[in-house]
């Protein structure tokens, strides 16, 4: 593969990943501070997306795999946040992040450490295990999309690429408020 095809490669396997972050549950409420309405990353305390639904993730590993994933991304981006906030990040209640972080402190994936700003609260991060394991599913993606990819010629990817990223600018822009 050329690295042109390369960089189209890397261009679709980005907005794919937006995709799937523009596909978190969203909510809207109202500021109570503000008066106006405002767009939420996450459930109402006791709501639950149907897509994300941590019910529906009991015996559904790949549903799972997927909170895991959003997990471990954003706290490879963000580390040291807390339960409330990896939580709001992920689209998920905090209950589900509890338990998400917890699956994976017996991992051996994520740490826990207090938090230097506030001694009360404890913080999460990444372990080496767990850079590991996202560097390998980011690599096994990245194949899968080349896999995908392999019947289609450079010009193909390269037009592939251009919609993809234009229909996931345009989806964005109905997102945002």
């Amino acid at each position: 593969m050329d690295s042109e095809s390369q960089i189209d490669v890397a261009r679709i396997d980005a907005a794919l990943a937006e995709l799937r972050r523009l596909g978190r549950p969203q909510r809207r409420g109202v500021d109570r501070h503000r008066g106006r309405e405002e767009h939420h990353h996450a459930p109402h305390r006791g709501e639950h997306s149907p897509i994300h639904d941590h019910r529906l993730h009991r015996g559904h590993p790949r549903l799972a795999g997927l909170a895991r994933h959003r997990m471990l991304s954003v706290l490879a981006e963000h580390p040291g946040l807390g339960v409330t906030e990896l939580a709001e990040a992920i689209g998920v209640d905090q209950p589900r992040a509890s338990r998400l972080v917890q699956d994976a402190m017996d991992a051996g994936l994520l740490t826990r450490k207090p938090d230097p700003r506030d001694g009360r609260r404890s913080v999460v991060e990444l372990s080496a295990a767990g850079r590991d394991h996202l560097e390998r599913a980011v690599r096994e993606r990245r194949e899968s999309v080349e896999s995908g990819l392999a019947g289609f010629s450079a010009d193909d990817t390269r037009v592939f690429a251009d919609l993809l990223e234009r229909f996931v600018a345009a989806l964005a822009d109905r997102e945002s408020p």
